[in-house]
């Protein structure tokens, strides 16, 4: 039994970095949607899977969009609420964007905006590709604003869907291995945009149990 029980801890200690490497330790996009009811209907989520809350002024955050040939736009945004809790969300949205949960951030503007193909990324400068935070491109978005492999293996979300981040629902949407293809659901789930006063989710996992099952309650 002793044997047993080894073997299962150099297996669990094998996994146990993978699974620790794909928790991102800083802010990440965790849900984007390109189209909704109306033309520029549109939004980012941020999530901050870390345990402590970010002021995002003093970051200082940027927010840059690439067009489907890799055009660099970067957002002005206006900063309605600045703290994404531990946990928590940050909602930034275009000031088309019509949905009932009220963003925490908005940019204006018609054109630079998010598009099939197309890409967004978060950083910490105005300048282009400079402080990179996070970032997502979808379809077929040059290689340069996706991280690895684009997401969904070269499709586009519908009108009203978002890309959204794993692991998904209680568990968060920390996963980061640096490849939007692995890191976001495929397909696209219906859009539900949250905020900076939604509830935080997510967390450690709980502790893996490895007790052999034929020496469960066997306390000798």
């Amino acid at each position: 039994m002793r044997l047993g029980k080894i073997v299962i801890l150099f297996f669990a200690a094998l996994l146990a970095p993978t699974a620790l490497a794909q928790e991102a330790n800083h802010l990440v996009i965790s849900q984007m949607q390109i189209a909704g009811a109306a033309a520029h209907d549109e939004f980012v989520e941020l999530y901050n899977p870390t345990a402590s809350p970010l002021n995002l002024e003093t970051l200082p955050l940027s927010l840059h969009i690439r067009n489907s040939s890799g055009t660099n736009f970067k957002k002005t945004l206006t900063l309605l609420n600045k703290i994404i809790p531990a946990k928590g969300f940050f909602l930034i949205a275009n000031t088309s964007y019509t949905g009932m949960v009220a963003p925490d951030a908005t940019y204006t503007g018609t054109s630079g905006n998010l598009v099939d193909n197309g890409a967004v990324y978060i950083s910490t400068s105005p300048t282009k590709d400079i402080g990179v935070i996070d970032k997502l491109g979808w379809g077929s978005q040059m290689i340069v604003g996706c991280e690895t492999t684009c997401a969904i293996g070269g499709f586009n979300p519908l009108d009203s869907n978002s890309l959204i981040r794993k692991p998904g629902g209680a568990l968060g949407h920390g996963q980061d291995t640096d490849n939007n293809n692995n890191d976001f659901l495929d397909p696209p789930d219906l859009s539900n945009p949250r905020n900076s006063l939604s509830p935080p989710i997510g967390g450690a996992p709980p502790p893996l149990d490895i007790t052999p099952p034929n020496e469960a309650g066997n306390l000798m």
